[in-house]
């Protein structure tokens, strides 16, 4: 049933991106080959409208993410339980939506954010791992996780990370605050590093630039001193190769 006032819908979402072309619809999305284009396509056949979903952020081709949130608004009346059972029912089963709650009309899912979490995960075994070929970027064993813990202090804090993007505009300011940087060393029978990213916002492809830049630390190809002129310089051609998209995910995101 339709009516005149919108409700908010506050949505949460995981996914696997391997076969996406990321979050963000592009044009009429004609191939349904984004997150938010197969959400909204789902959304609008219960709803019986158009659907605008706005996700807290546009993850990349191949990205995949544990917990993205979004929010719509519709006229139609809704419950949390209809709107979990429609889309879990028609959505790919590399999209799934976990939890739906009604949020007042000020909810922005994007422009409400106070804080991201982003994990990328590092294979260091001696061969990929068959089963998590699609999920972790195979480094090999000989990773310096001592010296990547060295660099890490650098880029704490609040700073310029121009050196750290791939955005091409030079009117957007590339100010962010990193929160923390944790790496969790594998565990028994594992052969996954993890990395963890908490800031107060993320520049295009940064989460990777930053995960690149470790790794050639890592592995001797560059100092930790380094990563300092890396800030300092504000110069994308002194950083890291970017780090594949397939082991990028984002992890959490708070408001």
């Amino acid at each position: 049933m339709n009516r005149e006032e919108k409700d908010t819908w506050k949505i949460t979402i995981r996914y696997d991106g391997a076969r996406y072309k990321g979050w963000q619809r592009l044009g009429a999305d004609a191939n349904g080959d984004t997150i938010q284009g197969k959400i909204e396509a789902v959304m609008a056949t219960l709803c019986g409208e158009d659907v605008l979903v706005t996700g807290s952020g546009r993850t990349d081709a191949g990205v995949h993410a544990l917990a993205q949130v979004a929010h719509f608004r519709s006229h139609c009346v809704l419950t949390a339980e209809e709107i979990l059972s429609h889309a879990n029912r028609y959505l790919p089963d590399d999209i799934a939506i976990v939890d739906a709650q009604k949020e007042d009309d000020r909810f922005h899912a994007r422009y409400k954010v106070l804080e991201k979490h982003y994990l990328y995960q590092l294979d260091i075994g001696s061969w990929p791992e068959p089963f998590q070929r699609k999920y972790a970027w195979h480094v090999g064993p000989h990773l310096d996780l001592d010296a990547m813990n060295r660099a890490i202090p650098l880029l704490l804090g609040t700073h310029d990370f121009s050196a750290f993007t791939s955005m091409k505009s030079k009117k957007k300011s590339a100010v962010r605050t990193m929160n923390e940087i944790r790496i969790e060393s594998p565990g028994d029978h594992s052969s996954l590093v993890s990395l963890h990213f908490v800031a107060n916002g993320f520049l295009h492809n940064m989460v990777r630039i930053l995960v690149g830049t470790l790794v050639e630390v890592g592995l001797g190809e560059r100092s930790v001193q380094s990563v300092q002129q890396c800030l300092d310089s504000l110069d994308r051609s002194s950083s890291g190769a970017r780090a594949p998209a397939k082991g990028l995910f984002l992890e959490k995101t708070v408001y």
